[in-house]
């Protein structure tokens, strides 16, 4: 897709998640590779709004077309210290007096903490009883967009307003956005914020099958969402408690 800034090029969804996809399986079985592992969402399911999970629903269908043996992990939506969740709403909160929520923010997720999804992908690769199968990772607790917003700010000690955009305005800024070399919003991340991300489809196994146990959410967030706080993390109230210790 061309931006309005000149030489700026990003490849289509098509090209990346259906294409290439099917690309690299075809070419692992023709090398007689023994185990394929495709990185996915639960978003990508049949009848997707968005382009970005249709197609990457498309790319699962041609890798297991490709590779039969292939597994399918579909993560649900990742956080972590460096991730484009709670970050993003803390960058925002900084910056924004008021933070934008498409259609009310009530889009469901559950979130799931990226050393957990990092993991399930070390036991998956190395166990070849997994051959075939489909993986869901799914946080333990559901959240709306808007409920992870308000943890956010409650976090970075942020009194903040919020905005609510209908979808049809939401994707002309979307559509504006995303002329600009890598935008932080695009008319198709409208649409994918207002899917819900639940994970409940049958034949999945999930991070029980692994023996894992998803980190909680809220703990994980807390621990480094204080750096946002004005005075990072001398304003965290944990090395109060500390020092009652000492």
């Amino acid at each position: 897709k061309l931006h309005a800034v000149p030489g700026i090029y990003n490849w289509k969804f098509e090209d990346l998640h259906v294409k290439g996809a099917e690309k690299l399986a075809r070419i692992a079985r023709e090398e007689d590779v023994k185990h394929f592992v495709q990185l996915s969402s639960v978003a990508a399911q049949d009848g997707a709004k968005s382009r970005w999970a249709e197609t990457k629903n498309r790319g699962d269908k041609a890798v297991t077309e490709q590779f039969p043996g292939a597994v399918i992990v579909k993560s649900n939506v990742i956080y972590g210290e460096e991730d484009r969740l709670l970050n993003w709403y803390a960058r925002m909160m900084r910056n924004l007096p008021a933070i934008p929520l498409v259609e009310g923010g009530q889009g469901k997720i559950r979130p799931v903490y990226v050393g957990d999804v990092a993991q399930a992908l070390g036991v998956i690769v190395t166990n070849w009883v997994t051959a075939g199968k489909t993986f869901q990772l799914n946080g333990e607790h559901t959240y709306t967009y808007k409920e992870v917003a308000e943890f956010v700010a409650e976090q970075v000690h942020k009194p903040i307003k919020f905005v609510d955009i209908p979808a049809q305005y939401a994707k002309y800024v979307g559509m504006a956005f995303e002329k600009l070399p890598n935008p932080i919003l695009t008319d198709d991340i409208f649409d994918l914020l207002q899917e819900d991300q639940l994970g409940v489809s049958g034949g999945a196994e999930g991070f029980e099958a692994l023996n894992i146990k998803p980190a909680d959410f809220e703990q994980k967030g807390y621990n480094f969402l204080y750096k946002y706080r004005t005075g990072g993390h001398f304003n965290d109230p944990r090395s109060e408690r500390v020092g009652e210790h000492l």
